[in-house]
């Protein structure tokens, strides 16, 4: 029986992601050069490392963001060249995708083991999403910075829950590197760190007085050069550049709009700008609203369920943590600038849906319908993401 349930979650989740790769290379091969949003600032940062620049680094970023994702496209096209390297850039992309929809059925499965439902409504809900899908199938570093985010998501929730080796420290370290690297946004990542290590280092320093002292000693040292190495060197060599846009924005005159921040919501699955020129019409938002209060209620269900396992509640709480985090940096950014969008958010994707999944799976429970939940979920997010990407994105029109 066990196998079996295995079984039918790896073939949803291989076609989940043969979804996912055979729309994205539709959407790579159809829609123009540039036509999708930033791409043209990236390629500009690639033509700058080509001319022996080192943007954001020691010249200006045309993203205004670190550039390690146009360091990795810069080399795709020394080794395609110029004919071939557009297009492979962009699938590279959609190959980072499919890496991170198993990164976060693996998280899931960390956090809610036996819950098979929450696993894969989770992945399908990031899998379906068409304006994700279509930013991740062009040049921008969205993809690099989710697989990273949701990697490093992967060891500290290994290394929280004693389930991680020696490599996982190694990984997480190379994650994180590479994720500051690539945009300021990765600073979120910095409160799971917190929540997932400390414990593991108050309980390594207890059950040190056990070991033998040497050993102990040793542990001791080791975790308190990487924890201060890392601290010194982040706000040392990072901050004063890092969020000088973000420090500087703290001085600007705010502008408080309920309708800009409506907007922001409605965005989270199809925006107002570029190829997402069409938005749906009023009652697919209104449907969308609905899931989310139901998963709202469900996730308050689920967190005072004395019998559901303490460390999902305590990871539930966490990632609602981080959501709601990067909200009001998107808050932020909409007050300040009037320029916050919802694909700002996409660095928690992976938490949000997996809180979603949580939700909408134990409000199902709630009215008795759980065995309809996964199929109704489906065919919601399959027949938007279609209806997106097909319809609304002005492909047919012309």
């Amino acid at each position: 029986m066990q196998s079996d349930k295995r079984l039918l979650q790896t073939l949803a989740l291989a076609t989940l992601i043969l979804f996912v790769i055979v729309e994205g290379i539709f959407i790579i091969r159809v829609f123009p050069k540039y036509q999708i949003p930033d791409e043209e600032q990236y390629i500009m940062n690639v033509r700058a490392y080509e001319n022996g620049n080192r943007p954001f680094f020691d010249s200006p970023s045309n993203t205004g963001h670190p550039t390690l994702y146009e360091f990795i496209v810069f080399t795709v096209k020394k080794i395609l060249g110029a004919k071939l390297f557009f297009y492979a850039a962009r699938f590279m992309g959609l190959l980072f995708f499919a890496l991170t929809l198993i990164v976060a059925f693996s998280i899931s499965k960390l956090i809610f083991p036996g819950y098979e439902l929450v696993q894969i409504i989770a992945v399908a809900a990031i899998a379906l999403n068409p304006q994700l899908l279509l930013f991740v199938s062009s040049i921008n570093s969205d993809s690099l910075l989710l697989l990273l985010f949701s990697a490093s998501l992967l060891f500290l929730v290994k290394i929280n829950l004693g389930k991680h080796s020696k490599l996982d420290y190694l990984l997480l370290t190379m994650t994180l590197v590479a994720g500051f690297l690539t945009k300021e946004r990765f600073i979120i990542i910095i409160p799971f760190l917190f929540f997932a290590i400390v414990p593991v280092v108050i309980k390594k320093i207890r059950h040190g007085k056990e070991l033998d002292f040497i050993k102990s000693a040793m542990n001791r040292l080791f975790i308190s050069v990487c924890a201060v190495s890392t601290v010194a060197a982040f706000f040392l060599l990072f901050v004063p550049r890092y969020l000088k846009q973000e420090i500087d924005m703290a001085s600007y005159a705010s502008n408080f709009s309920v309708s800009g921040f409506f907007q922001i919501f409605k965005q989270f699955w199809w925006g107002y700008f570029g190829l997402l020129q069409y938005p749906w019409a009023d009652w697919l938002y209104l449907v969308q609203g609905f899931l989310f209060l139901a998963a709202v209620v469900g996730l308050a269900v689920f967190f005072v369920r004395k019998r559901n396992a303490k460390v999902a509640i305590n990871w539930i709480a966490m990632l609602a943590v981080g959501a709601i985090g990067i909200m009001f940096f998107v808050a932020f950014y909409q007050i300040k600038t009037s320029s916050g969008q919802a694909r700002h958010i996409y660095i928690m994707v992976i938490p949000i849906y997996i809180l979603f999944a949580c939700g909408i799976t134990t409000f199902a429970e709630m009215i008795k319908a759980k065995r309809f939940v996964l199929p109704a979920v489906l065919v919601l997010l399959l027949g938007a993401n279609i209806y997106s990407v097909v319809w609304k994105t002005g492909w047919l029109i012309g």
